[in-house]
This record gives structure tokens, C-alpha cells and sequence, in this order.
């Protein structure tokens, strides 16, 4: 294509927005797209009651390194963008998107300071639906027992895989209850926690635990890393509620969460 035609190209319109955000932005140029997806989005969309929150690529194709440009090597499209997207799981359909901007700027973002970095993005990405009593399904970078608590203090319920942010959760008593059980065994219960000493701080959670199979590839190990064998145990946090509110809630998220880990064939992580 002849230079004249990227002139004119060109001519026609603007790579930046310098009235909308600085254009020392790095991602001036796509800012203003972005947020306008996103706004789109939660005006023409309902979700249904079940939410999906997930990390996923944008592949990139030039030669130059972009703004937030990454290797994740377990990516189908390794190299690129990598963005944490949010999605109706009853119709499949995406409903908000958030890029990974790099460190500096993505903990000056909205909750950071208050609750770090990843309850913050996943409160961020649920504000649209405060209030609703969804049901959030995040695997281990969004699992936390303080990620469950914040999203019931905005009026959502989740299901969430925890591995790290297991602070408050009851493994040595789950992992009692898998003791000489047979691998794929799935055990659960329901416990009260107390997130200071006031008895309005009391929650009620529903905990979740499966005994990994004998048989597991090199991602089912690196799973399966708590338990005093080899074999460990992967675990689920269902949710917590408010102990006045009806523990069938936390029953019945975990019933639906069980049915779904015994159609799952044994697999070391339900969630992925």
C-alpha cells in the first residue's frame, strides 16, 4: 500500500485522546475503547445468575513490544496481552473485560490499597452486579476465603479455588477427613468463622475437599501440594453467608458443587 494511503488514513482521524486521559496513558489509544465496551456491555446485557471469571490472551502479532506485553507459557497464545475477563456461565456470552496494565498502574487502581490486588480486581470487575446474589466461579488466582467474605459484604455468593489464600480456611480438618480415603473421594462441611471478636463478624463457609487420583500428569502434582502424601488434596471454598441468613444457601451451593466435581471424572482441579 502506498505511504499517500496511510496519509490520508491517518488524516482522518486520531490515534489519541488527550481530553479523555493523558497522553502519557500508555494505553491512550484503546482507553477510551475499552471503557466504552465495557459501559456498552452493562447496559444491553443481563447476565443470568451464574458468573464465570477467568484470565485469558490478546495474541500479538508485531515485532515491537506492546504496553503490558507478556510470556505466559501455558497459554494456547503464550505471547501477548493478558486480560481477566468476566462471563455469563448460563449463556457463555463475556460481559466485561479488565486489562493487565503492568504493576505500577494496576495497584493504583480502585480497592488496591484496601484489600490487595487480586480481591480488588475481582471487586472491580462485580460492581455492575452488587446487590444481585449471583453466584461468582473464579479458579485459584481469584480463591480466597477474604475474596469470598468481600464479595458476600457486597451481596454476592461465589465458588472459588482455593490453594493460597487458604488463611481462615479449615484444611487440617478437611484433610482429617480424607485420611485413608480412596483417591477421588470428595468430603465437605460447613463451619462458622469469626473475622474479628464481635458476633457480627461471624460468617458461616462451606468448604469443600477432594483427594487427588493416584494417577496424575505433571500439573495435577503441582495441584495437589497440600496433605502429608504425595497424593494431597485440592480444595474449593463455597461461599460464605451471614449467620442469620439460612445455611441452605451455603448447603445448596455446595451440593451443586459437589455434583459438578463427581461428573468431573477425578480431576485434580474442578476449575480449570
Amino acid at each position: 500500500m502506498p505511504d499517500r494511503v496511510f496519509t490520508k488514513a491517518g488524516s482522518s482521524g486520531e490515534c489519541g485522546y488527550p481530553d479523555y486521559v493523558p497522553l502519557t496513558d500508555t494505553f491512550n489509544p484503546i482507553r477510551r475503547w475499552m471503557d466504552a465496551i465495557n459501559e456498552r456491555w452493562a447496559e444491553v446485557f443481563v447476565p443470568g445468575w451464574l458468573l464465570c471469571i477467568d484470565e485469558s490472551m490478546f495474541k500479538w502479532l508485531g515485532r515491537n513490544r506492546c504496553p503490558g506485553w507478556m510470556k505466559v507459557g501455558r497459554k494456547p497464545d503464550s505471547i501477548g496481552h493478558e486480560l481477566k475477563t468476566l462471563a455469563c456461565a448460563v449463556c457463555l456470552v463475556m460481559c466485561s473485560f479488565e486489562l493487565q496494565e503492568g504493576k505500577v498502574l494496576d495497584n493504583a487502581k480502585k480497592y488496591v490499597a484496601e484489600y490487595g490486588a487480586q480481591a480488588a480486581l475481582t471487586l472491580r470487575m462485580l460492581e455492575p452486579f452488587k446487590g444481585t446474589q449471583r453466584v461468582l466461579i473464579g479458579d485459584s488466582w481469584f480463591g480466597s476465603v477474604k475474596a469470598s467474605i468481600l464479595l458476600l459484604s457486597v451481596g454476592m455468593y461465589s465458588v472459588l479455588n482455593v490453594k493460597t489464600g487458604h488463611k481462615l480456611f479449615p484444611k487440617n480438618r478437611l484433610l482429617s477427613m480424607l485420611e485413608g480415603q480412596e483417591p477421588g473421594t470428595h468430603v465437605a462441611l460447613s463451619t462458622k468463622l469469626r473475622l474479628d471478636d464481635t458476633e457480627e463478624s461471624e460468617r458461616v463457609m462451606f468448604a469443600v475437599a477432594q483427594k487427588c487420583p493416584g494417577k496424575m500428569n505433571a500439573k495435577q502434582r503441582k495441584t495437589c501440594k497440600w496433605g502429608a502424601d504425595a497424593k494431597g488434596v485440592p480444595m474449593l471454598l463455597v461461599s460464605t453467608c451471614d449467620t442469620s441468613t439460612s445455611r441452605s444457601i451455603a448447603v445448596a451451593l455446595g451440593f451443586c458443587t459437589l455434583v459438578t466435581l463427581a461428573m468431573n471424572d477425578g480431576s485434580a482441579d474442578p476449575l480449570e
